[in-house]
């Protein structure tokens, strides 16, 4: 859980609710939910953040924007 929590807001937001709406609907329905979501994340800073943050060889800096 630890582990989870220090990831990005943002990222952690979007999969609870990714995985939220797949149990309650429809394959298609739940894809057409889900792309708009990861569209958006990735446009994120916290998107860029993480794997500049890796390759600097620091923690994140998240902004959950």
């Amino acid at each position: 859980a630890n582990v989870i929590m220090e990831g990005s807001p943002l990222a952690i937001r979007a999969i609870k609710q990714m995985a939220n709406d797949g149990l309650e609907t429809t394959l298609r329905t739940a894809y057409s939910t889900t792309f708009p979501l990861y569209r958006q994340f990735t446009q994120s800073h916290d998107f860029i953040e993480g794997p500049r943050a890796f390759s600097e060889k620091r923690k994140p800096i998240w902004k959950g924007v």
